[in-house]
C-alpha cells in the first residue's frame, strides 16, 4: 500500500506537470490554440485543471513581468487604435472594442465594449487568409479599438500591422511594422509572423 501511495504522489508531482507542458508543446504542432479551449473570454474549467501546472507558472510569470516592466501598458497607434498588453480591470482606456489575441489567458471585458477573440499561441503566426479576415473584422468593429496579447509584443504587432495594411494606413509590411514600433518599441513580430504578413498582402495584390 505504501508503494502505491508513493507512486500516486510521484505521478501527481511529476506526471501532471509533465503532461501539462507536453500538451502545450504539442499544441505548436497540432491542434494549435485550441489546446486551451478558450470559449469567449474564458478558458474552460476542465482545460484549466488539466493544464494547471502550466497555468500557475504562466500567470506568475505574466504578473512578474507586468510588475517589473517599465514599459507602458498600452500605446496609441493612430487616432482609433491602441495596442498593448493584457490589462487588469482598472487599467482599460476608453475604447469601444477589445481584441484579445491571447489564447492562454482569461480576459477582462469592460462593460459596454465589443469583445473580439482571436486566440493565437504565443509566438505563433496566423495563416495568411485568416490574418486578412481578422484584419477586416477589426477594421469594421466600433472604434476606438484596443488590440492586445499577453505582453503586447509579437502577436499584437502582427495583427495591428495587418489592420494598418487593411485600412490603407500603411502601403507595405515594412511601413506597417515601422508605425507599430514607433508606437510601442518592443512590439516586434518574429520571422514567422512577419512572413504571415508578407504572404497575406502578397496574395491580395
Amino acid at each position: 500500500m505504501a508503494v502505491g501511495v508513493i507512486d500516486w504522489r510521484m505521478l501527481l508531482v511529476f506526471g501532471w506537470p509533465a503532461l501539462s507542458w507536453a500538451l502545450v508543446g504539442f499544441a505548436y504542432l497540432w491542434p494549435g490554440a485550441g489546446i486551451f479551449e478558450k470559449r469567449g473570454a474564458r478558458l474552460t474549467w476542465h482545460r484549466k485543471l488539466l493544464l494547471l501546472p502550466h497555468m500557475v507558472l504562466l500567470y506568475a510569470t505574466w504578473h512578474a513581468v507586468r510588475a517589473l516592466s517599465r514599459e507602458p501598458a498600452f500605446a496609441r497607434l493612430g487616432e482609433d487604435i491602441l495596442i498593448g498588453r493584457r490589462l487588469l480591470p482598472g487599467e482599460f482606456p476608453a475604447v469601444r472594442t477589445v481584441v484579445d489575441l491571447a489564447a492562454e489567458l482569461d480576459e477582462h471585458i469592460p462593460a459596454g465594449t465589443t469583445y473580439l477573440s482571436c486566440p493565437i499561441l504565443d509566438g505563433a503566426p496566423l495563416p495568411p487568409d485568416v490574418l486578412r479576415q481578422v484584419a477586416k473584422r477589426i477594421s469594421a468593429a466600433p472604434a476606438p479599438v484596443y488590440i492586445h496579447c499577453a505582453q503586447g509584443h509579437g502577436r499584437t504587432a502582427m495583427v495591428a500591422s495587418a489592420v494598418l495594411l487593411e485600412r490603407g494606413v500603411a502601403t507595405s509590411v515594412d511601413a506597417a511594422l515601422t508605425l507599430v514600433r514607433e508606437a510601442r518599441p518592443a512590439a516586434r513580430p518574429n520571422r514567422a509572423q512577419v512572413q504571415a504578413l508578407l504572404d497575406a498582402w502578397a496574395q491580395v495584390r
